[in-house]
């Protein structure tokens, strides 16, 4: 197991689950499964880390509350269009490549984006802050592909009544010790498309280009794929809780709408790209998981009307 945060998201259905244990034998029984499962946890830790893959978890890039960070609205989304700009040139006129030997280009000049409407519009590419949400989306998309720095996360899971108190603490302390730092940009970005988003804007500042994004919300089930979906594509979801339980060996059933993942204000905000490189050099991202549990069985204990809130971010570069 490579993902780690759906081993600790296990865990926290386990410690959720080894609340509503009402006999002392029960009580027995799940702590025994808690003692195992925080064991397989170290064991996956550590075989992350000697494969030199620690920050595989909720974020590498093929890998809260945000705010609203406005920008155009995507309604009548337009076809993404070739916004790809000219070489940047040296002083003796060669071209200038990045460390991969790709040439770097600058800001696109003035195209025209076609929408679903069949309607055109003229923007002038020098300007930022006349693209549309197809040309802000290819921006980011290429500058996110030459940004390999790490990236460092965070997650807190706050209490909402059904979740006892005395579990967050030990949950949060799981969360800190595994939000390790991990390569590159967040989120299945090479899949991301305009049509993902609710607002997107963008604005030249000097040598950079400042771009914000909105996702739309995105709601899993027990299985997801990190990369995927809506948020999955600008911010890494939770890759698979059921799959992670299954794996450790613990009994578990996942009627259908008995674990239901809700994703929203999945934000990407002040994402800073060098127009002169075209790698991003500061950015954040995140989202708010609201997490309800209510029929899903483990071991012989099923769970109802259990409910928590997880605060994801991520800072590029790593802090």
């Amino acid at each position: 197991m490579k993902k780690i945060i759906a081993v600790v998201m296990a865990l926290v259905m386990v410690l959720t689950f080894a609340s509503c244990g009402s006999s002392k034998s029960e009580r027995d029984a799940i702590s025994a499964k808690i003692d195992a499962l925080a064991q397989k946890l170290e064991e996956v830790k550590q075989a992350v880390q000697t494969a030199g893959n620690g920050g595989a978890d909720i974020g590498g890039g093929d890998d809260v509350g945000g705010e609203d960070v406005g920008g155009e609205d995507i309604g009548d989304e337009p076809f993404e269009d070739d916004v790809t700009g000219e070489a940047i040139t040296d002083n003796s006129g060669e071209a200038v490549t990045n460390s991969e030997g790709e040439t770097q280009t600058a800001a696109p000049k003035t195209t025209k984006s076609t929408t679903k409407s069949g309607s055109t519009s003229a923007s002038n590419s020098n300007d930022p802050s006349k693209w549309t949400a197809a040309q802000i989306v290819d921006y980011y998309k290429k500058a996110a592909n030459i940004s390999k720095q790490k990236s460092s996360q965070t997650m807190n899971l706050q209490e909402i009544p059904g979740i006892l108190s005395p579990l967050k603490g030990i949950i949060n302390k799981a969360l800190q010790n595994n939000s390790a730092p991990f390569d590159g940009i967040t989120g299945g970005y090479k899949s991301l498309v305009a049509s993902d988003l609710t607002a997107a804007n963008a604005k030249a500042s000097g040598n950079y280009v400042i771009i914000n994004m909105n996702a739309k919300e995105q709601i899993d089930g027990a299985y997801g794929k990190s990369t995927e979906g809506t948020v999955g594509h600008l911010v890494s979801v939770l890759d698979g809780v059921a799959t992670a339980v299954d794996a450790l060996g613990v009994p578990a059933e996942y009627p259908e709408g008995s674990v239901k993942l809700d994703y929203k204000n999945a934000f990407a905000k002040n994402i800073k790209i060098n127009t002169k490189t075209g790698q991003i050099e500061s950015g954040e991202w995140g989202y708010d998981l609201y997490i309800t549990l209510n029929g899903a069985k483990l071991s012989v204990i099923t769970i109802k009307n259990v409910n928590a809130l997880l605060i994801y971010r991520v800072q590029y570069p790593a802090k």
